[in-house]
């Protein structure tokens, strides 16, 4: 089946992903199949690469690496907690923050887990990939996959949205948020769940939906509310980190 196809069979179902009311004026979804893209075909190459990175990391990950790694099971504002150290934050004593302080913010985020589930959901029963180590019964994983197939990621997806949404209230630590946030998603392949281009397509995802999600007008009160536990006015709207360059792997 050629993408095109793909596509069209989709459309109706990814239309739930799109959550603004009726004549609100919010920016347009992009097209959440081509931000993701295919995964590369089973038996090429860079299959044969993605497999061999896998068995290096789970020959090489120490115990500390898979501590790390299931202490992300969920994807949430804790994960963050040691890379946000506000300044002239009067909750914030020197070192990570208090996550207990700031539970509008955590709402914020579980709202947007909420809003971006459906097209994950979707786009996981578009492709169909399976899990590396159905495929693969060399690669042994060391964490749980709740998600029934592989392809794109969900840690990796919410990591790089949430960091997104982090990144209004503290850019200060813009660079230390990202790299968790990215790290969710890289601990996934270490872990023996996920492969590179699983995460990376997640990637790509929570990066642009995180960018419509965030101008969506419905969502200007919830940033306001949590500007107050961040002692700022009103949150930073044009923050938009880079992610690193996107392989082209192969395509089905």
């Amino acid at each position: 089946m050629t993408f095109l196809q793909w596509r069209s069979l989709v459309s109706l179902a990814l239309v739930g992903a799109s959550f603004a009311p009726l004549g609100a004026a919010a920016p347009v979804a992009p097209d959440w199949l081509s931000v993701v893209g295919l995964y590369p075909q089973p038996g090429t190459v860079t299959a044969q690469s993605e497999l061999a990175i896998m068995l290096w990391l789970q020959g090489s990950r120490t115990d500390q690496d898979v501590a790390r790694a299931r202490s992300e099971a969920t994807p949430s504002f804790g994960c963050f907690a040691s890379a946000i150290h506000p300044g002239g934050n009067a909750l914030a004593a020197p070192g990570p923050i208090e996550i207990g302080n700031f539970p509008r913010t955590a709402a914020l985020l579980d709202q947007a887990r909420a809003d971006v589930t459906p097209l994950l959901e979707s786009l996981g029963n578009t492709f169909l990939r399976p899990l590396p180590y159905q495929s693969f019964p060399a690669l042994t994983p060391v964490l749980a996959e709740p998600a029934p197939f592989s392809y794109p990621s969900v840690h990796a997806t919410l990591g790089v949205l949430f960091a997104r949404i982090l990144d209004q209230f503290d850019p200060d630590d813009q660079v230390a948020i990202g790299a968790t946030g990215h790290l969710l998603g890289t601990d996934r392949v270490l872990g023996g769940v996920h492969y590179p281009s699983d995460v990376e397509a997640g990637q790509r995802l929570g990066n642009a939906f995180a960018t419509w999600w965030i101008d969506q007008p419905e969502h200007l009160q919830l940033f306001q509310a949590a500007c107050g536990e961040w002692h700022r006015q009103e949150p930073i709207r044009d923050v938009s980190p880079s992610l690193p360059p996107a392989k082209s792997p192969d395509t089905l």
